[in-house]
């Protein structure tokens, strides 16, 4: 044993000894042709004087040296199936330290673009650029990349690469510019970064105040609900407290609003059929999202991205969009559903102060914890794409916090607005005070406040085609589409807006005056057979209706228009029909599925869930240090991934963040409206 063990040691000697000289005859060749180019170029002095010890360090094989070389990317493998990046070692990158000179290793990013053509508007990613139809014979190489040159409008070869902490950003760009010139492209270096140690801002010890004064709240709320409920002793003290100040500390309570949160009983007159809706619409805007929010440079075979695209059973996805009008047609419904019974009740008297603080209450308290969190996130990770993933989330609130708590972030045009997918919630506020125009005529004459509903319906499809056509915008966001700056300017002149959603809106508005008025309908099985497969072709109308677009084929801008201007109205409709239909019994076995109990309590959660499943998104993709695979197992795999991180975060975030708030108004609602003699919303 002991001369084997010999052996292999001498072996591993030998193995030493040809790579220091394989590295002595390296760095020997290409020293001086390294030197003269960095002259060349007029890299600083300190970033020559480094990168000598760096090959003086190969030379002798320095571990921090090896080190070095073995942190920076190199040429990917499929990259001819569109593999963009070349990532490196981070975490090796910035953890090194030279012994020489006092410099550390700096990642930096270097992004490479071929020359191409200005960009077709609205580039489909399922559609090559004409210019290269024909470039060359179909078994060069070059047929292959020329084919998909079109994804380099989105797309960029990345390159991560480990330098010394004394060249700048500068130096490297001069560097980078010397290469790519010779491959007759650009380039462009994103971003030089070392390791710095972890700092509170300000702002930050600020919002974990909050946390833990929220935190130390609950918990103390807690503690005095569960002794009140399980002490015999009724003193004198206890009274005296239960009088004044303990019904709102209460609100705070775990142990209360965890019994409310977890029970499967529903208020009187609830119609439990939503439930199910809203659940299964959140559950889709998730799986969505999940395509959505992440940087598509982390994948292999990116060139493979049109075949999803195009795939028909893809579509859900890729036309999710929709799902969002579901919301906005349930609020609608509930709104004047629950108003107009309470009117019934209050002899017809509308409190609108108190209507329009009720909403902004419901919405404000979860939202603005939120935004707290969201300026936490940078002390959660780093990585190559971290900065690129996380900095705008975080500057954009920080600027712009303020627009969404006055519920005005949908009208922002920067790229950098706070929590982009929360444009929802001003959509929702803005139809709220908007109603009170349906409202009031409607309780003083029904044909008055129909005739004002179909003229918002009919105004919202004139107004979002006529935009559509005016600057020949897509007919919707499609997932073909790419994020660039074209696409932004969609969103914020149409998918923001809250013309374009307000037909959903004033649908589901209809629906709950119609379950108001009438307790029974009276249908024929020809009626309902004939009702829903209306409903069901204007689900797959709307769904499917997107098909050839995705596929990058085009056709004629009338259809476009007319999709465009109606295809959300026509989707409130089709729900519409499903929820009339659960409600008056002719809802069948879906009905029942949509009313299961275990649905009401994962459905209390879908606000606490819309709010901070795109942060864990977020997170999750900005801390990669690895590729992904583009397969469709992992982005299912990746989906429940987000609903096991997701819906306990939820219930969490619901019991510290939004119940207290709930229990809060619905108290001093109580109070404010027993005095006065009229009836509370709820």
């Amino acid at each position: 044993m002991a001369k084997n063990n010999d052996i292999v040691y001498q072996i591993w000697k030998t193995m030493e000894k040809k790579a220091e000289k394989t590295a002595q005859v390296i760095i020997s060749n290409i020293k001086m042709p390294i030197l003269e180019t960095l002259k060349v170029t007029n890299v600083s002095q300190p970033c020559i004087s480094s990168i000598l010890s760096l090959m003086s360090g190969l030379t002798y094989t320095k571990t921090w040296a090896a080190q070095m070389i073995d942190a920076s990317g190199k040429i990917p493998e499929g990259i001819l199936r569109g593999t963009m990046s070349a990532f490196g070692s981070y975490d090796e990158c910035v953890s090194i330290k030279a012994d020489v000179e006092n410099f550390r290793g700096q990642y930096c990013t270097v992004e490479f673009h071929p020359h191409l053509p200005p960009a077709p508007h609205f580039q489909s990613i399922a559609k090559g650029l004409d210019i290269f139809r024909n470039f060359t014979a179909p078994d060069k190489v070059f047929n292959i990349i020329s084919k998909n040159a079109h994804y380099f409008n989105y797309l960029s070869y990345r390159v991560g690469i480990c330098l010394p902490s004394t060249c700048s950003k500068e130096d490297l760009q001069k560097m980078s510019d010397k290469v790519s010139s010779w491959m007759y492209m650009s380039s462009q270096v994103k971003r030089c970064e070392v390791k710095e140690e972890l700092k509170l801002e300000t702002f930050q010890i600020f919002v974990i105040g909050i946390f833990l004064a929220v935190g130390c709240l609950v918990i103390f709320a807690t503690f005095i609900d569960i002794y009140q409920r399980r002490s015999d002793r009724k003193n004198e003290h206890m009274n005296i407290l239960k009088c004044t100040s303990t019904d709102y500390l209460l609100t705070f309570s775990l142990y209360t609003n965890g019994k409310k949160l977890f029970s499967t009983k529903s208020a009187r007159n609830t119609i439990g059929a939503l439930h199910g809706i809203r659940l299964i619409s959140i559950l889709w805007i998730i799986w969505s999202h999940t395509y959505f929010f992440i940087n598509y440079q982390v994948f292999t075979d990116s060139f493979l991205a049109s075949d999803f695209v195009s795939s028909f059973m893809s579509q859900p996805i890729v036309n999710g969009t929709v799902a969002v009008d579901t919301f906005f047609y349930l609020s609608g419904l509930l709104t004047f559903y629950v108003t107009l019974q309470l009117l019934e009740k209050n002899e017809r008297r509308l409190n609108i102060p108190v209507y329009l603080l009720h909403r902004y209450w419901r919405l404000a308290p979860p939202l603005a914890f939120t935004i707290c969190l969201t300026m936490l996130i940078p002390l959660l990770g780093s990585g190559p794409l971290w900065h690129e993933g996380i900095d705008h989330v975080v500057e954009g609130c920080r600027k712009y916090w303020w627009t969404n708590m006055l519920f005005i972030n949908n009208f922002l045009t920067s790229r950098n607005v706070c929590l982009n997918y929360t444009w929802y919630l001003p959509n929702d506020f803005q139809f709220h005070i908007l109603s009170l125009l349906i409202l009031v005529p409607l309780m003083r004459s029904t044909a008055r406040g129909l005739l004002i509903t179909a003229t918002l319906i009919l105004s919202s499809m004139v107004i979002t085609g006529a935009i559509t056509e005016f600057y020949g915008y897509p007919a919707t966001r499609l997932y073909g589409l790419p994020t660039t700056d074209e696409v932004w300017e969609f969103c914020t002149k149409i998918y923001f807006q809250p013309y374009t959603h307000l037909g959903a809106y004033c649908v589901g508005a209809m629906v709950g005056y119609l379950l108001t008025k009438k307790q029974q309908i009276y249908l024929s099985p020809f009626q309902q057979a004939l009702g829903w497969l209306l409903s069901m072709a204007g689900l797959m109308l709307v769904l499917y209706g997107t098909y050839d677009w995705n596929r990058g084929e085009e056709t004629s801008r009338a259809a476009v228009v007319l999709y465009a201007a109606t295809h959300r109205t026509i989707w409130a409709l089709a729900i519409a029909w499903l929820t009339v239909s659960c409600v008056y019994g002719y809802g069948g076995l879906l009905n029942t599925f949509l009313s299961l109990k275990i649905l009401v309590v994962l459905d209390r959660v879908t606000y606490a869930a819309y709010l901070i499943h795109p942060l864990f998104q977020q997170l999750y993709h900005s801390r990669l240090r690895v590729h992904l695979s583009g397969d469709q197992y992992v982005g299912i795999y990746g989906y429940f991934g987000n609903l096991m991180v997701v819906y306990p975060s939820a219930f969490m975030f619901t019991l510290f963040f939004e119940s207290p708030f709930l229990s809060l108004e619905k108290l001093l609602l109580t109070r404010f409206t027993e005095k006065r003699g009229i009836q509370r919303f709820t």
